[in-house]
């Protein structure tokens, strides 16, 4: 009944989008100045058709995304008309695809659209989806606009009616703006699906990079985002960048859409979503200790690192490609064996060009690939990584995210083998400046020849290093590579210390506290501790552990305290403990500190002592 309701009613909210039809390109409005029931209303008046029938597609998925989303979903009230205002028959063919009857008659598609951020059980990462909110909009163009089969390549002219009190931030070509309207225009349907807009009220900042013009824009419903904090913090990474890259940086301009989410909107997962021109970034709308719990001591190297990883995704994928990416196919997507390349060599780069430029200390950058080694633990290691990239939209689904993992330490091992060979003057930036070359963005490579290809631009053996480690199963050699620029890397050893009982601990938003998300019940500390999961631990050897303040800290707190204890030593921690009717009951645990043989896995040690082969090859590396 509601929806009955809304269809008589839509027609006296909106004005007409009657433009003159013409057989050169699409002409497409979005009205965000009605929003009616959190939804807008789309128009597109189509090319001039000569054909029977057609097929109005919204994707099914998207570049950067490697998931299946549905965008069609979220269109209602779907309509199509002739030049006279008379309807047009058409059926709905499945989620995303309508049949236009009568195509030749077609003159506009009319539909209401949905937001994702709204969605129940919403499942669509947030820097894919779309927002309609009364203060700001999220304009992932291709949740709002798709495109007749077949006439992808048809330019489009995007007319967005808008409040007068909030500005566009987008990459995409405009040709006028004013207080209620706004006009752009974009080649063909990839580029506009691939330049989104953030219409918010004004807070943009501007910087010019190694001649790139590059744009913050940014809407926080709450404040704690500024756009000239995002840009202050990103200068040194776009430096870096431009360093890396050989004193340039590949794009025209390029735009970040920073969109504060709150705590609820986090769980569609914060981060980022890579475009030629720009990036969409969603980051909670809090203040930075919270983001500290994300292990930053400074919240703004959140942000260096995403935005980093986005832009150097302009080399890898959106540049050098295969033909699943070159003629993107948004109903039926074909996905490459090689994400390794497409996702694992661009978080390395983003890491490696920060470390060379100081932008993070070696040090640190270390410890990152430390943490890109246990996070890669987590998946299986039999499976041959193009398999996995291959069916991981189906099979290996489960396996995806192992490619800012394992697929970083692909990029290391690569990067050190072609240092190694080339005694330090040619590296995986090298290798990717001779590809681009030959394979820019309107050229592409055969997936199954990248191996040979990229042997071919650097040294012969090469192929079989990408056939044993990528397409099979064989360990990256990393402690041999490492040690090559001075590095001890030991995958695993046994030593003596004390057992901590494989404890895990989360912050409880509930119990504003440390809990114990899991430990092992049968280790020596656990055993002696009579620790529980699900423990809130407040204080440890007279050490509070205090959330009111900064609760990154109070974590550290806790694990600091932990490692210094030493064996025989007596250990106190003070729980919260939730009983069996639901209450919470204090009490005091007390033990001795055993000693335990301990399994450390990648250990990572810097030599000072280095030869003048290492030394050279570190130089080169790192710049260090």
């Amino acid at each position: 009944m509601k929806h009955l309701l809304l269809v008589l009613l839509l027609p006296l909210f909106t004005a007409a989008f009657n433009p003159v039809q013409n057989d050169r390109n699409y002409q497409a409005n979005i009205d965000l100045t009605n929003i009616v029931d959190d939804m807008v209303k789309v128009a597109l008046v189509v090319p001039v058709l000569e054909v029977d029938e057609v097929i109005y597609d919204m994707p099914k998925i998207v570049p950067g995304t490697y998931k299946i989303y549905d965008y069609g979903q979220f269109v209602n009230d779907f309509k199509a008309f002739d030049s006279k205002g008379n309807e047009l028959k058409f059926e709905k063919l499945n989620e995303n695809q309508w049949r236009i009857f009568n195509a030749y008659e077609l003159y506009k598609i009319e539909y209401w659209v949905s937001d994702s951020y709204d969605l129940s059980g919403n499942k669509i990462f947030a820097p894919a989806g779309t927002s309609i909110e009364e203060d700001a909009f999220l304009l992932n163009n291709f949740g709002f606009i798709g495109y007749l089969q077949e006439l992808e390549d048809v330019p489009f002219t995007l007319e967005i009616d808008k409040p007068s009190s909030m500005y566009g931030t987008t990459s995409l070509q405009e040709i006028s703006r004013s207080d209620a309207k706004d006009l752009f225009e974009a080649k063909d349907y990839f580029e506009l699906h691939d330049c989104p807009i953030l219409y918010a009220a004004p807070d943009t900042a501007s910087i010019l990079v190694a001649g790139m013009p590059i744009t913050i824009g940014v809407y926080s419903k709450e404040g704690k985002i500024k756009a000239a904090e995002i840009r202050d913090a990103l200068i040194p990474v776009f430096e870096a960048a431009a360093t890396y890259l050989g004193g340039t940086l590949p794009a025209p301009r390029y735009t970040i859409l920073v969109y504060g989410l709150t705590l609820r909107q986090s769980m569609s997962g914060t981060g980022a979503l890579e475009h030629h021109t720009s990036t969409v970034v969603n980051m909670p709308d809090v203040n930075g200790n919270y983001l500290k719990m994300f292990g930053y001591e400074n919240p703004m190297q959140m942000y260096r690192d995403i935005v980093a990883h986005e832009f150097f995704h302009i080399v890898t994928p959106l540049n050098i490609h295969s033909e699943q990416i070159a003629d993107y196919d948004f109903i039926n997507p074909q996905t490459s064996e090689h994400l390794w390349f497409y996702e694992g060599v661009t978080e390395y780069n983003s890491m490696i060009s920060q470390a060379r430029s100081g932008v993070v200390s070696f040090e640190d950058f270390l410890d990152e690939i430390k943490s890109k080694m246990e996070g890669s633990r987590r998946y299986n290691q039999n499976i041959p990584f193009t398999e996995m990239s291959k069916y991981s939209l189906s099979f290996f689904g489960n396996q995806f995210n192992n490619v800012y993992e394992k697929g970083a330490l692909i990029g290391l091992a690569v990067d050190l083998k072609l240092r190694s060979l080339s005694e330090g003057e040619f590296g995986l930036i090298n290798l990717l400046e001779d590809m681009w070359q030959v394979y820019g963005a309107d050229t592409f490579f055969v997936d199954e020849d990248l191996f040979s290809i990229l042997a071919a631009k650097s040294f012969p053996q090469m192929e079989e290093f990408f056939v044993r480690h990528i397409a099979g199963t064989q360990p990256l050699p990393l402690e041999d590579l490492f040690a090559e620029v001075g590095i001890a890397y030991v995958a695993k050893k046994e030593i003596d210390g004390i057992s901590l009982g494989s404890m895990n601990v989360v912050f409880s938003k509930k119990n504003n506290g440390l809990m114990l998300s899991s430990i092992d019940a049968e280790s020596a500390f656990a055993k002696e501790m009579k620790l529980e999961k699900g423990d809130i631990l407040r204080e440890i050897n007279g050490v509070k552990i205090d959330f009111e303040e900064n609760s990154h800290s109070a974590i550290t707190a806790f694990y600091e305290v932990l490692g210094n204890i030493k064996v025989g030593e007596t250990i106190s921690i003070n729980i919260e403990r939730e009983e069996k009717d639901g209450v919470m009951k204090n009490l005091k645990l007390k033990g001795k500190a055993k000693a335990e043989k301990k399994t450390v896995f990648d250990s990572i040690t810097i030599n000072e002592n280095l030869t003048e082969k290492q030394r050279t090859l570190r130089h080169f590396w790192i710049n260090n």
